[in-house]
């Protein structure tokens, strides 16, 4: 089974159009309602609803995966680029997140903090 995503409020939300395109089910924080919610808060709420967190802010969700793992606490996982892609860019972000994702099963992301290859 494919795993399904939350993105983060720095992600363009129309990313979740595009992964759908492509079998991929994917909530934008927008259409979460979670703009402005706190890093731990959008992690939590991902956490809880068994989402893997898709976000371009490494710094802190490195230190996020590291806490949850030192506690023994298990996620859906987390996916992590350090190339911010502009909107023309999306269909080469979407791209990249469907061949991580063809890769592994939502089993196989469970407590996973990948990053995603620059373009």
């Amino acid at each position: 089974m494919k795993p399904s995503l939350f993105l983060d409020e720095d992600i363009n939300p129309s990313l979740s159009k595009l992964l759908a395109s492509d079998g991929i089910d994917a909530l934008s924080a927008r259409d979460a309602d979670r703009l402005g919610a706190l890093d731990p808060e959008q992690f939590g709420f991902a956490k809880s609803h068994g989402l893997v967190f898709v976000t371009y802010n490494y710094h802190d969700f490195e230190v996020i995966a590291h806490r949850e793992a030192g506690a023994g606490r298990d996620h859906a996982g987390i996916i992590v680029s350090y190339h911010q892609f502009r909107d023309d860019e999306l269909g080469l972000l979407a791209k990249a997140i469907v061949t991580l994702l063809g890769e592994r099963t939502a089993e196989d992301m469970r407590n996973a903090y990948l990053v995603l290859p620059s373009p």
